[in-house]
């Protein structure tokens, strides 16, 4: 199973270079001897916002590309807060691709609530305490684990 992830994750990081860790206090990328493949950044979300989150990404890097910036983005952290996914980035990028950046990723945020953070289907139920989003049908096996689930609000 590690060996698959690794290969997945290397060919996410090929396409996606962002996506690669790197060393926080200088940047640069962690060497493929030490990081073994084993983490990328989409792994910091629930699995089931991988195919949305992959979706805005892939928007993210058509428009880096039209700028030749892709080298020059860099995520900082990625992760889920209060049931919605937030990259935090940085890069110095032209000014119109800066902008088209942002609006991707927040808009991103913003509709990840949208998604369960268990099969990626619509959620329309919602978590209590730490808040994540779940279709009926994930909330319903959620309850069984003992998690409290109730109907969003919109």
């Amino acid at each position: 199973m590690k060996l698959l992830k690794a290969i997945r994750n290397l060919k996410l990081c090929h396409r996606y270079p962002f996506l690669r860790p790197r060393r926080v206090w200088d940047g640069k990328v962690i060497p493929i001897w030490t990081w073994k493949a084993q983490w990328t950044w989409l792994d910091s979300f629930p699995d089931g916002w991988h195919k949305f989150i992959l979706s805005q990404l892939e928007e993210v890097r058509k428009v880096l590309i039209e700028y030749g910036e892709l080298k020059n983005f860099r995520i900082l952290d990625a992760k889920e807060k209060y049931g919605e996914a937030r990259i935090y980035w940085t890069g110095v990028l032209e000014k119109t691709c800066y902008d088209k950046v942002n609006d991707i990723l927040i808009q991103m945020e913003i509709d990840s609530w949208n998604f369960c953070s268990s099969c990626g289907e619509y959620a329309t139920m919602e978590s209590k305490g730490y808040i994540l989003p779940f279709c009926p049908e994930c909330a319903k096996h959620a309850r069984q684990k003992g998690i409290k689930c109730v109907a969003k609000k919109e």
